[in-house]
């Protein structure tokens, strides 16, 4: 059983750490994984410690640590010993290959999970994304993109073509198979209304995430329909965030609810009737894919792989286009029941198909397996 160890900048909730989990708990019995947060344990952290993985924490948190959490992952990484470091976005990329090659360890393996990070981003990580486009050709030994976006863009900027290669996101059977929460239910639970249309957004508020845009695209709605309520969860998205109430003044509506950062996701999901991707840029988006899961109809702004993961072009617009958003949430609410019935299964259906949390694993170990130096391991 070889071992691999995982370095990534922090272990709270988000689409890399959300995969690093699912690769984790579903691989325990063929792979060894040690993880190293370079800040602080995080929710998702605390959960794979609880699982019996070990987990450590390095406390780099000011710019000026860099030195000190360098030498403590070198430490780390000696103890440990790996036959594979798999590091987990540009910052971890940069240093966690670096101290791989450091200790004499050349299996290293990236995780690219964005795709333009020339919106929202610093302008710190722009430079280490071109950094590691300069050092793609020597540093790992392979480079995974969560989307085929994602990989075109970067080996455009200059990442090694050779080492590339798509693994995209799986996701859970329990989004799928646990049916029991009804619309009315979930409802109750969150504390909207059931007998409404229910659109809803999941994502941090975010410049990257076009909140606006969708909040624009539901007061243009809210011209021809009396029938809908939006609903938008995520991090930032509740009373005192002065951002947003500044936008939801801009655009009054009495039928919004934001229900902030909540855990049961999948009651959010049962919850609502459509689903709506509103983001200006993405890799590959974890939510569209639980929202097909759980069947329900979705809509999404053409932003990394989110249309060839929703693959229906009705209902795929242009990012930053609220009047075409609008249009197309529309045009999912005036489906005949027949169509909506249609709609969910094909949702569902793909994913359990195409984007399984299993066959991603898989994948995964394909690669770690033959990043490893050892033949019996590959076998």
């Amino acid at each position: 059983m070889i071992t691999v160890v995982h370095v990534i900048v922090g272990l709270d909730v988000g689409g890399a750490e959300l995969m690093l989990q699912r690769l984790v708990l579903n691989s325990q019995k063929r792979v060894r994984h040690v993880v190293i947060s370079l800040t602080n344990i995080g929710e998702i952290g605390g959960g794979l410690r609880r699982e019996g993985i070990q987990v450590y924490t390095l406390g780099f948190h000011r710019f000026w640590q860099l030195p000190l959490v360098f030498w403590r992952l070198i430490k780390c990484l000696i103890s440990i010993k790996p036959d594979v470091v798999h590091t987990w976005m540009y910052h971890s990329d940069l240093i966690g290959g670096m101290a791989a090659k450091f200790v004499g360890n050349d299996n290293i393996v990236w995780c690219v999970r964005s795709t333009d990070i020339t919106k929202g981003k610093s302008k710190l990580t722009v430079l280490i994304r071109r950094v590691c486009s300069w050092l793609s050709c020597w540093l790992p030994s392979r480079i995974i993109y969560a989307a085929n976006v994602s990989k075109d863009v970067h080996e455009k900027i200059g990442y090694s073509k050779k080492k590339g290669m798509v693994i995209s996101n799986g996701f859970s059977r329990h989004f799928y198979e646990d049916s029991l929460v009804g619309k009315e239910a979930a409802c109750k639970k969150l504390g909207i209304p059931c007998d409404k249309i229910i659109v809803g957004s999941v994502g941090r508020f975010n410049l990257v995430k076009g909140h606006e845009v969708f909040l624009k695209s539901a007061f243009l709605i809210n011209k021809y329909r009396d029938d809908v309520a939006f609903v938008l969860v995520g991090r930032g998205l509740e009373v005192g965030n002065s951002k947003l109430e500044k936008l939801l003044n801009k655009y009054p509506m009495d039928n919004i609810y934001y229900l902030g950062e909540r855990r049961d996701i999948l009651s959010c999901y049962r919850a609502f009737d459509i689903f709506c991707l509103h983001s200006v840029t993405e890799g590959f988006p974890n939510v569209l894919g639980e929202a097909m899961a759980t069947g329900l109809r979705c809509v999404t702004t053409d932003v990394g792989d989110a249309a060839f993961l929703l693959n229906d072009d009705r209902f795929v617009v242009p990012p930053n286009d609220s009047e075409a958003l609008a249009n197309a949430l529309i045009s999912s609410m005036n489906l005949t029941c027949e169509e909506v019935s249609y709609s969910k299964m094909a949702n569902q259906k793909r994913i359990v198909n195409f984007f399984s949390v299993e066959k991603a694993v898989d994948e995964y170990i394909d690669c770690l397996l033959y990043t490893s130096p050892s033949p019996r391991d590959r076998g």
